[in-house]
């Protein structure tokens, strides 16, 4: 019997990993439009503009979820209490989108093609 992967998900887990990249864009935006931090340069309202854009589309994907993270770690400590322990799981969902990738719903698949990788028998 052989393991077989799809670099690019479809169905229910390209699904979910759509909402994934939807939601990490959202947060973000939450955490940079809320409070002290909505005061922006424009070249800083179009950098916030290109990541949550790449995020909803797919574009790069782990690598704009390496850059939102990036933004939401320097802002974690800033903050105190519940609200610091909101950035953090949302830090570990921008992560975790990092590493699983975008799906097969992005412009990564189409630019990249749906692969599908054997990795051999398993053993008895």
């Amino acid at each position: 019997m052989q393991r077989l992967f799809s670099m690019f998900p479809a169905g229910a887990v390209g699904a979910a990993l759509l909402l994934m990249r939807i939601s990490v864009a959202a947060l973000l935006l939450l955490l940079l439009f809320s409070g002290d931090y909505a005061r922006f340069c424009w070249w800083e309202l179009t950098l916030v503009v290109a990541v949550v854009s790449s995020l909803c589309l797919g574009i790069y994907t782990p690598l704009s979820s390496t850059i939102c993270a990036f933004v939401e770690i320097v802002h974690l400590f800033t903050l105190r209490g519940t609200d610091a322990l909101h950035l953090l799981v949302s830090i570990l969902v921008t992560c975790c989108l990092a590493v699983l990738g975008p799906g097969a719903f992005s412009i990564d698949a189409k630019l990249f093609g749906r692969r599908l990788i054997e990795l051999g028998e398993l053993p008895e």
